[in-house]
């Protein structure tokens, strides 16, 4: 039976189906079971703290019945073991600091460490690069209890330290900027959503001042909103700190 480079059966469609990545309306066809199911996780996060993969772009993929590019031996999306995420803005053989900040690098690495190696990220390749990529590199027992990990309730947000380190870098690329200032300010989106119970969390545990906190949101989110610029940023924060200072107050 054919088997695909990381040792699953491969080229068998009954193994596969299409599916949901969490939180998302975007479905990625990957192997049915635990496996896949860890990719889905990685999706969805990947989609949380990195980027926003429905750009209205058909770009993320899963199970392919091919070889590796360039090679002989069967891919690992043969046997529904691999997705590519966001694959037009990260082409093969191109160095991820070219099209990822390091914030979302940074990023990539911290959900990956969560599955307790059982995903590998082709941006770590040793050889060529492969931005877009992730894929299973251990049997489906150890992605089984993986997966119980990073569903379990205790395990079901990042520690405070690195979210707050991701969000610095994050940004959903199909927003506009006034939508992303919305957001911040009117908690409108799952992105406004996130970052107002975030800044909550390290105004009450860290007793950072608010307005400090809220100029270092703004700054933090200004090298990825170019557009930011031509914003009044000091006032922005002022807006910031004032919302939160009511929300505190409640």
């Amino acid at each position: 039976m054919a088997v695909s480079q990381n040792g699953y059966t491969a080229n068998d469609a009954s193994k596969v189906s299409s599916r949901l990545v969490p939180g998302t309306t975007r479905r990625l066809t990957v192997r049915n079971g635990p496996a896949g199911d860890l990719l889905l996780w990685v999706a969805g996060q990947f989609d949380k703290l990195v980027e926003d993969i429905e750009q209205g772009i058909l770009d993320d993929w899963g199970y392919a019945a091919r070889p590796i590019r360039g090679g002989t031996e069967l891919s690992n999306h043969a046997s529904g073991t691999a997705i590519d995420l966001n694959a037009t803005s990260h082409p093969l053989a191109t160095d991820p600091p070219a099209n990822f900040s390091k914030a979302e690098i940074d990023a990539i690495h911290a959900i990956l460490a969560r599955t307790q190696g059982c995903v590998r990220w082709g941006g770590d390749y040793t050889g060529r690069k492969d931005g877009m990529h992730f894929e299973i590199v251990r049997d489906e027992a150890a992605c089984a209890a993986a997966l119980a990990t990073v569903t379990s309730g205790e395990e079901d947000d990042m520690q405070l330290s690195d979210t707050v380190r991701l969000w610095a870098g994050h940004n959903p690329p199909t927003y506009s900027v006034e939508q992303c200032l919305a957001n911040v300010v009117g908690w409108g989106e799952e992105l406004g959503k996130r970052l107002a119970t975030l800044s909550l969390q390290v105004a009450k545990q860290q007793s950072v001042p608010v307005a400090d906190l809220a100029a270092a949101v703004i700054a933090g989110l200004k090298p990825d909103l170019p557009k930011l610029a031509d914003v009044d940023e000091g006032a922005l924060a002022q807006k910031l700190a004032d919302v939160l200072h009511d929300r505190l107050a409640a």
